[in-house]
């Protein structure tokens, strides 16, 4: 997995009535009436002010068995433990992204070595604040804030060091889901660490990957309107197959890298109408391993399309997977104001891109049979780059 760092943890040793709720969960007991309101399908949560994990959890595990049922956050802030939520079908909706906010408590428990070996669940806890395994549901209106330098009590894979940040904040997980986030803003912060110095690694993240081997993720993943910062990777996508993928109308500030794509298997994927500003990279298409030593994940019978995005930053488009099997790609349209290295990348491995109507910007095309139409302003090499990409690749793009 390759930012599979990249759950909820039920702690019977919190203060006594939080106690009790986490505790009467197991046994199927009612949601606590007094934060858990139920229409119909439908279960609102209230804040507690405290520690909102087990009336969270109670809601979606309640809207789960009604199925298709809903959970809704009313205003407030909602400090949380991991929460998984398995085959939800519904809708998870707050009263606006700057309204209904979740955030961590801190010193969240994670697995301490290599947790992705398992699904994630009570007793196998990810460094990811909600995941979802499976499911057809839309996310909106909703925030979510990571806080603290260490929001966990630290983890590791792969033998690095010791890890203490949220890999991710909102998860996708599984072999078939169809997600849609609109209106969602998540948001990180500042933190010293040795994968991307900030404490959340990724944002809102469609993953086919759970164990030791390949298991790519099919359905559709669509993340709109909405604000990603202060993050590692925003919207990323990793070994997925027969999907279709829309990131569009977003906002993008302070990230590493705002489209972030890897292992597409006869996939759609389309990034367009997108706000990308002070990123290391705005957009970033690579190959990757499905777990140690296996094999490397490329671009194999899909479609992709950069479309009419403002890209500053270091970096603008940089595709850099190896396409197989009649791979096509289009750079079309893009404005490139203030990218202070190079605009569009075309690695070695692409074939058959199409680069046609972006503004003037600095071209560097390695590939085969890749149509350049735009003016190329003296590109620079990427050599000074490496060392970066090795650290990212190791770490959150494992």
């Amino acid at each position: 997995m390759r930012k599979r760092f990249k759950s909820v943890f039920f702690d019977c040793l919190a203060a006594m009535g939080m106690a009790v709720g986490f505790c009467s969960l197991a046994s199927g007991a009612p949601c606590n009436p007094g934060f858990v309101v139920q229409h119909g399908r439908t279960f609102t949560v209230l804040p507690t002010g405290l520690d909102d994990t087990a009336n969270l959890q109670c809601a979606f595990d309640s809207a789960v068995a009604a199925g298709p049922g809903a959970v809704r956050l009313e205003k407030g802030t909602y400090h949380i433990r991991q929460i998984v939520v398995n085959n939800f079908k519904g809708s998870f909706t707050g009263a606006g992204a700057q309204q209904s906010v979740l955030t961590n408590l801190p010193n969240l428990y994670v697995t301490p070595v290599n947790m992705y070996y398992q699904t994630p669940s009570a007793a196998n806890p990810w460094p990811s604040l909600v995941s979802f395994v499976g499911g057809d549901f839309l996310v909106s209106d909703i925030g979510m804030k990571i806080t603290g330098a260490a929001p966990t009590t630290g983890w590791t894979m792969y033998g690095l060091p010791t890890l203490y940040d949220l890999a991710l904040g909102f998860a996708v997980l599984g072999t078939t889901a169809n997600a849609v986030f609109s209106r969602v803003d998540v948001e990180g912060q500042y933190a010293a660490n040795p994968v991307c110095n900030y404490n959340l690694y990724n944002g809102i993240y469609f993953e086919g990957f759970i164990g030791q081997e390949s298991h790519p993720i099919s359905g559709s993943f669509v993340v709109q309107n909405s604000m990603l910062q202060h993050l590692g990777s925003a919207t990323g996508v990793y070994n997925v197959a027969n999907a279709s993928i829309l990131i569009n109308h977003n906002n993008y500030r302070d990230v590493f890298d705002a489209m972030d794509v890897s292992g597409l298997l006869n996939t759609r994927y389309e990034f367009s109408f997108n706000t990308v500003e002070e990123a290391s990279f705005g957009g970033y298409l690579y190959d990757a391993s499905t777990a140690e030593g296996a094999a490397e994940l490329y671009a194999t019978s899909s479609e992709i399309l950069v479309n009419s995005n403002a890209f500053s930053g270091q970096y603008g488009v940089y595709l850099d997977s190896t396409f197989m099997g009649r791979t096509t790609c289009q750079v079309v349209g893009n404005n490139f104001p203030n990218v202070t290295d190079l605009g569009i990348y075309l690695g070695a491995g692409t074939s058959h891109c199409l680069v046609v109507g972006n503004s003037q910007t600095t071209i560097e095309n390695l590939g085969t049979d890749n149509v350049i139409l735009d003016k190329d302003l003296s590109p620079k090499s990427m050599a000074g780059q490496a060392q970066m990409l090795r650290l990212w690749r190791a770490g959150a793009h494992r």
